[in-house]
């Protein structure tokens, strides 16, 4: 019995951002249409930096997404923070081409997620449509492998039951358990690193340093300017060019203001160092510069 039709998308701009968001839900900023969009409009998301989006929707007779699957044609390997180079080598040590190769994964971002989205009308066999209708993709186009990034625990069981090979690695997550401020955290702590923390953040109010917060829509071009600057300038001092253009944060600030707050350190009245947190249902996701 067929599920529902196929659609390849060229871009996310092919499907109404509701009718996204509805299968994406709202747990998490990175499968939102406006932040997969903002990272096309912006150049970090094309055919010229390596990431050709192919975006694979499941539709109803009437047109009306049921199901869809994050897909992107990658030419290499950088910007998935999981390395598979050592594949890389052994296809060309065969005479064979890795590349291009499908990845289902939000670009530049290893936050564990779903990968497999369902609206609330789809079901399993919605998500077994989508399995079949990617791999049947990697096939037609003579492609080596479909990637699939970061996926979260059910998708994962039901992406092995397919078929896929899972690849096993480990993250480091801090949860907060209920702290009721931060001296009760600190009071986890041994008593060596709970003196060796309390003497840094002293050290940091005795030399002037102080924070501010602000959400997406409080942000100036000048101040972001700024940030970027901070952003930017830890990839150059590793010898990378940066994943993200300033273009991407002013996009995506506009479309999702209070999905991204900062945390900017200043030294009197001069911006020093930042943190970008995107805000999730129940977490915060961030990144320091």
């Amino acid at each position: 019995m067929t599920v529902g039709r196929p659609r390849i998308l060229r871009s996310i701009a092919e499907v109404d951002a509701p009718s996204w968001n509805r299968l994406a839900g709202d747990a998490q900023p990175f499968l939102r249409h406006e932040f997969l969009l903002a990272l096309e409009e912006s150049g970090c998301v094309s055919a010229g930096t390596g990431w050709s989006p192919r975006h694979v929707l499941i539709e109803d007779q009437a047109g009306t997404p049921l199901g869809a699957v994050p897909l992107y044609l990658k030419s290499h390997s950088r910007g998935e923070f999981v390395f598979d180079f050592s594949w890389a080598n052994a296809y060309a040590q065969h005479g064979l081409d890795y590349y291009p190769k499908l990845l289902t994964a939000v670009p530049f971002t290893p936050v564990a997620g779903a990968r497999l989205l369902v609206g609330p009308e789809g079901g399993a066999g919605i998500a077994d449509a989508l399995i079949v209708t990617v791999r049947a993709l990697t096939r037609e186009a003579g492609l080596s492998s479909w990637h699939v990034l970061f996926a979260d625990a059910g998708d994962l069981s039901r992406l092995e039951a397919a078929g896929l090979i899972l690849r096993r690695d480990c993250q480091f997550h801090w949860f907060n358990r209920d702290y009721e401020s931060f001296e009760a955290f600190l009071a986890t702590f041994t008593a060596e690193k709970r003196k060796k923390a309390k003497r840094e953040r002293r050290r940091v109010a005795e030399a002037g340093i102080h924070f501010e917060t602000r959400l997406g829509g409080e942000m100036d071009g000048a101040l972001w300017r700024t940030v970027y600057g901070f952003y930017a300038d830890t990839f150059h001092r590793h010898g990378h060019e940066p994943y993200l253009n300033l273009d991407f944060f002013s996009r995506v600030s506009a479309a999702m203001p209070e999905r991204i707050m900062l945390k900017i350190a200043r030294l009197g009245r001069e911006p020093i160092a930042a943190a970008i947190f995107f805000v999730g249902e129940d977490a915060l996701y961030g990144r320091y510069w």
